[in-house]
């Protein structure tokens, strides 16, 4: 169905108008971001539609009145709009209006203690207005407010609840096509999503699309090989991916060990091999958000080093090691524990290569050492992660190269480092084809970790001129640009394993 421009004649002209809102049909939250896809108006006013602008907010369409009742539950209890002592948001610099008209036995105030006066605490005063004649209470949120805020009825005990005290999130992006993006959102607080069209003659109203939290995204990292010391590390580490920092210590694997594999999610991180001790087949995970010492999964089929891995949300794909010409994918449930299951043959007998690409369909492995042909290989294969079945042919990189590392969004794949090279190529995901070129890393670089959110990719670690570095660099994936410092890890080391909690486009 088409768009139809709408006008009408006054004094013998035609009336030309801005368009009708357009439609937002979903909100999805990614890393500081929301992505808001919409649909055009059906009627786009007196012309063209040139372009959309968008924004994302956590303060509701202002005035802000909460009705105010009590209802006997066990004792009386307020309802705000109806919701038994819900647990409000209130935006600093932002006012809020309680009307308990409904309720005039009953005043609301306000306290930072629970239960207020009734539980040793005071009365809240800051920016509020009382006005018990009209039986409201209005609070205009002062900026040294603190995170939480009680609301009370001045005369009973019990029947209040609380607000979450929010710092004023607001961005905006414009764009021509659907998906647009907002950016420079704050982590964890929930943002609604606006959008308008415009022509050339005025912008539409604002169409209203649903919530979204943005989440920021981390990196893990374990083991490692130290050539300082010539010796295997137990170490854990975790990058916030959000903005520039140094890597922090999270925990230890079970035992000290490198070229391992690894899996992510917001929830459990996976890693896999290297373990002379365990014929290179051990599995051990985290979850991100609890510092410790990782636990046991469980058992790779086959013995796992110098190898990639790449998986979804649910599951973990570890590619087979073919110096002995095992060709074996092993696949597993991350948030189950267990051993791994054979789901089919990787197409070359490679080793050293890299992997951590996916979109949540494919997963890619690329270059390494090919074993039948007798040297450095620039082919890159995919692999389906949820059916079984052989890897294809999926293109070249721009130089054959191994001990190289990658990691990626929901579309774009990253490969960065190995061999004599500081080359990063990409590629998008979803078409098959050879890699162009993204830029360099800081330095030439082998035996790097990578991990990527849904914007930053970070290359980690790695050897410099045969001697490992602790240097984290950072690129934007969406872009061509040479890598940037990010940080460092918490010590020299190259050989480690490294995957992000919202690669290949978890949320």
């Amino acid at each position: 169905m088409g768009t139809r421009n709408k006008g009408g004649l006054v004094g013998g002209f035609d009336q030309l108008r801005a368009p009708d809102a357009p439609t937002i049909t979903s909100t999805s939250a990614g890393d500081a971001s929301l992505e808001i896809a919409f649909t055009a108006p059906s009627d786009v006013g007196g012309g063209t539609i040139t372009g959309y602008i968008a924004f994302a907010t956590n303060v509701p369409q202002e005035p802000v009145l909460y009705t105010v009742t009590v209802q006997d539950v066990s004792g009386n209890k307020y309802f705000i709009d109806s919701s038994q002592q819900a647990t409000l948001t209130l935006v600093k610099g932002h006012t809020y209006t309680f009307d308990w008209s409904a309720a005039t036995s009953h005043p609301l105030r306000l306290s930072t203690t629970s239960d207020g006066t009734h539980n040793s605490g005071s009365e809240y005063t800051t920016g509020v207005v009382k006005d018990d004649s009209a039986y409201t209470t209005k609070i205009t949120v002062d900026a040294g407010a603190p995170s939480t805020l009680y609301y009370y009825c001045q005369n009973h005990s019990g029947m209040g609840g609380s607000a979450n005290v929010q710092a004023y999130v607001h961005s905006s992006a414009t764009g021509t096509s659907s998906p647009i993006t907002v950016g420079s959102l704050s982590n964890d607080i929930s943002a609604t999503s606006y959008l308008a069209a415009q022509n050339v003659f005025g912008v539409s109203p604002n169409a209203v699309g649903s919530s979204g939290t943005p989440t920021g995204s981390l990196a893990m990292f374990f083991g490692g090989y130290s050539t300082a010391s010539s010796a295997n590390v137990n170490h854990i580490q975790q990058l916030d991916m959000t903005s520039s920092s140094n890597a922090t210590d999270f925990g230890d694997i079970a035992s000290a060990r490198s070229y391992k594999s690894a899996v992510g999610t917001p929830t459990r991180c996976v890693a896999g091999g290297f373990d002379s001790t365990s014929g290179e087949v051990q599995l051990e995970y985290v979850n991100p958000a609890s510092a410790g010492n990782s636990q046991d999964f469980g058992l790779l089929s086959l013995a796992n080093n110098n190898a990639g891995a790449f998986g979804n949300s649910t599951y973990g794909v570890f590619a087979p090691n073919n110096n002995g010409a095992k060709r074996d994918f092993m696949r597993i449930t991350i948030a189950s524990g267990g051993n791994s299951s054979d789901v089919g043959d990787l197409n070359l007998e490679i080793y050293n290569f890299g992997g951590g690409i996916s979109n949540g369909t494919i997963g890619l492995v690329f270059g390494g050492y090919d074993s039948q042909a007798g040297g450095v290989t620039n082919a890159i294969s995919q692999k389906n992660i949820t059916s079984s079945g052989i890897s294809t042919d999926f293109g070249n990189l721009t130089q054959a190269r191994q001990m190289l590392q990658g990691s990626s969004n929901s579309t774009r794949g990253v490969m960065g480092g190995g061999g004599s090279t500081d080359i990063i190529d990409y590629v998008t995901i979803a078409s098959a084809g050879n890699a162009t070129d993204f830029g360099n890393l800081t330095a030439v670089r082998e035996r790097v970790a990578s991990a990527a959110s849904s914007t930053k990719a970070v290359f980690a670690g790695g050897q410099e001129s045969s001697a490992s570095v602790d240097k984290i660099d950072v690129i934007t994936i969406a872009t061509t640009s040479n890598a940037t410092d990010y940080g460092d890890l918490i010590a020299a080391l190259d050989g480690v394993a490294g995957t992000g909690t919202r690669h290949g486009g978890i949320s």
